[in-house]
């Protein structure tokens, strides 16, 4: 489900309930996986808020992907 300009959330079970779950668990890398999903949404929403408000001409905004 998509909800424009929602916050990213986890839908359904989570797959993690015990501390054995987390054995072999493999931290996702940026470079290898791609960007995080919520670094990713605070940037597209920081864009968004900046242009509303037309603070874009005068702030630069400065993200990595």
């Amino acid at each position: 489900m998509f909800i424009e300009n929602g916050n990213p959330v986890h839908d359904g079970d989570m797959m993690i309930k015990t501390i054995e779950d987390l054995e072999g668990l493999e931290s996702p890398d940026p470079t290898k996986h791609g960007m995080f999903a919520q670094y990713l949404w605070f940037c597209q929403e920081t864009r968004r808020i900046f242009d509303k408000y037309e603070l874009s001409k005068l702030i630069p905004i400065e993200g990595c992907n």
